[in-house]
């Protein structure tokens, strides 16, 4: 029953037009013209300019298919905006409240609004074990999807925008009504008033099921409802993205500029906490047995590395392992340890560097890594293992310890580098802590867009080359026992790929 001031409208959910099916054939279309699209662009890597100093154009052919996906996009958006979303989206952007009862009613109620701070129109949503709940539960979460395909997408392409040097210009300068047709498109996602509808349905969404499972899933996984289910996305986003209605072409590329690091942040801060399992090493981690034994083979600046297949960020990251961190010392062995200050040699621990952090170091926690979130910072073991693979690479024996660690220590509460510079000294990526605290090594590195940067995988390429030695390999679950170095060199990708 939908309810507004002064009658009652009966709503016959399954007299709506169009079959659930035929609406989720259109989701999935959308699915596949832009994972296409983003694979097309990934494939010419070179061509679009994501490959340093690429002489080599789009050939004809490339620029046809290139045409088709963008085609392919605009047709899918046309369909998906004109049909499916009018037949779904009931909230309409309203603040939806809702209870549960014996079955379905939808009514339009006025409630005081904390957003526009005075009374507004509220849906008032009863949902009971009944078909027509599950129906507009359905029917809900189709709209929803549709716009969080748009919106994961764009920001995929943001991504991409960012790096691809000459990607802007073939869309603009050459691809003439098909460089419009990807304007058209995703033109949609700056507007204010689609963004309010997407966020209110993904919140009403959240925690209800809907069906069929693959619909669920990608409600579930979306990095974009992620985001704004955890409150995530940054004010600025909203403020520099999402403009109003009026917005010429130049104005669209121009905010997309703007925005790219903003989006690649809420890309990297949403994507990191997505996960489709636990590690085959987490239940390690609540094993005494295992973890003292562990500790008990680890040395100081032990370099440690990990892969966790089964979160969407090493989906990103190339080469096999995903994350790398520096083990900086058991309490006892940072005791024993001195540092440089003021020309003379003191305890460690003494530093006035250090004395702010031992309070962290007494708790065990003595990983110091480099995480999205709090960027430079201390962790224990435990915390390590919710992992697949699991490296410990030992490096060859330094003359000052003490003061290797104190560069690890300086470190902390650096925030996370978003650009990947291992060149700028302010925020860090995880393998850059490696490259600053053995900063007397020379490391293997790629120069990428006007920029210099390194993965776990160089850390490791240097390992097995300049006498550093692998002294514990767990992979894929298991704890490899003999041969750890020729093991490790078969499992790496090659340095020249």
């Amino acid at each position: 029953m939908f309810r507004t001031p002064g009658k009652f409208i009966t709503v016959l959910i399954f007299l709506f037009a169009g079959t659930a099916t035929a609406q989720l054939e259109n989701f999935e279309r959308g699915l596949r013209a832009n994972a296409q699209l983003i694979a097309f662009l990934e494939e010419h890597r070179c061509e679009i300019g994501l490959v340093l100093d690429c002489q080599r154009p789009l050939s004809a052919g490339s620029v046809r298919q290139l045409k088709e996906h963008f085609r392919e996009l605009a047709d899918w958006k046309r369909e998906a905006f004109l049909e499916i979303i009018p037949q779904n989206d009931w909230v309409s952007g309203r603040p939806v409240i809702t209870s549960a009862g014996p079955r379905f009613t939808l009514q339009e109620v006025e409630r005081y609004n904390s957003q526009t701070l005075r009374r507004g129109p509220h849906l008032l949503v009863t949902l009971g074990d009944d078909a027509e709940s599950r129906e507009y539960l359905q029917r809900a979460g189709l709209a929803a999807a549709t716009y969080l395909v748009l919106y994961d997408n764009i920001f995929r392409l943001s991504e991409l925008f960012s790096r691809a040097r000459k990607l802007r210009s073939i869309i603009t300068n050459d691809m003439g009504p098909e460089g419009q047709l990807f304007y058209e498109t995703f033109k949609t996602t700056l507007d204010e008033k689609i963004w309010s509808r997407m966020t209110v349905l993904v919140e009403f969404l959240a925690g209800k099921t809907v069906a069929p499972e693959e619909l669920q899933q990608y409600l579930k996984s979306s990095f974009t409802a992620l985001a704004v289910r955890e409150k995530n996305i940054l004010m600025a986003l909203k403020s520099t993205l999402l403009i109003r209605r009026n917005l010429s072409e130049a104005i669209f590329y121009d905010r997309l500029e703007k925005v790219l690091m903003i989006l690649s942040q809420v890309f990297g801060n949403a994507i990191g906490s997505i996960q489709f399992r636990s590690g085959k090493l987490k239940p390690l981690a609540s094993s005494e047995v295992f973890l003292k034994a562990t500790r008990g083979k680890l040395r100081p600046l032990d370099i440690l590395f990990e892969r966790t297949p089964f979160r969407l960020t090493d989906k990103f990251i190339p080469g096999h392992f995903g994350h790398v961190a520096l083990w900086l010392g058991s309490v006892a062995e940072l005791t024993a340890m001195t540092a440089s200050f003021q020309g003379a040699q003191i305890p460690l621990l003494a530093h006035p560097d250090a004395r702010p952090h031992l309070e962290k170091l007494a708790h065990g926690k003595l990983i110091a890594e480099v995480l999205r979130g709090p960027g430079v910072t201390l962790n224990p073991l435990e915390n390590f293992l919710d992992i697949d693979d699991l490296l410990v690479m030992r490096p060859a024996p330094v003359s000052s310890p003490g003061d290797h660690v104190l560069r690890a220590l300086r470190l902390l509460g650096r925030p996370y580098d978003f650009s990947y510079d291992i060149e700028t000294e302010e925020s860090l990526i995880c393998s850059e802590l490696i490259y600053r605290v053995f900063e007397e090594e020379e490391w293997p590195t790629t120069w990428e867009l006007g920029r210099r940067t390194m993965n776990p995988d160089h850390v490791a390429w240097k390992a097995l080359t300049d006498g550093h030695d692998p002294v514990l390999f767990y992979k894929d679950g298991k704890e490899v026992t003999s041969d750890l170095r020729q093991v490790l060199r078969s499992t790496l990708p090659s340095q020249r790929n």
